[in-house]
């Protein structure tokens, strides 16, 4: 897949996941822990810093890449904070920095990058 596609789809993928993380909404299976809320935030946050590391042109980049998906993840929590009264959710923060370090080390397998990237 070409970088500008990816590139393209990152920037999709982002702002949906911070229009879903602070629309008001949320099915009662959503809002606390368990695998229903943790699966898919997990799977949110890997792809988010998959792709932001996929279009990273240097080696710091890539580190950066799930460094700033952690860093939003920290925003988003906090911003639901302040909008919705609630306490905030460490353990949503612990599963996006698990998300981002599980995804920079699948990454670092070149021939991914390689196969993905062109």
């Amino acid at each position: 897949m070409k970088r500008a596609i990816l590139a393209r789809l990152a920037v999709l993928w982002v702002y949906g996941l911070v229009v879903v993380s602070l629309q008001p909404w949320r099915p009662k299976a959503f809002r606390h822990g368990g695998a229903a809320h943790d699966v898919p935030h997990f799977l949110a946050f890997f792809s988010a810093a998959l792709l932001l590391i996929l279009i990273a042109r240097s080696a710091r980049q890539r580190i950066y890449a799930p460094l700033a998906v952690v860093a939003l993840g920290l925003a988003l929590e906090y911003a639901q904070r302040l909008l919705y009264r609630g306490p905030f959710e460490w353990r949503d923060l612990a599963n996006d920095a698990c998300a981002a370090l599980f995804a920079f080390l699948l990454a670092r397998r070149r021939p991914l990058r390689e196969i993905l990237v062109r």
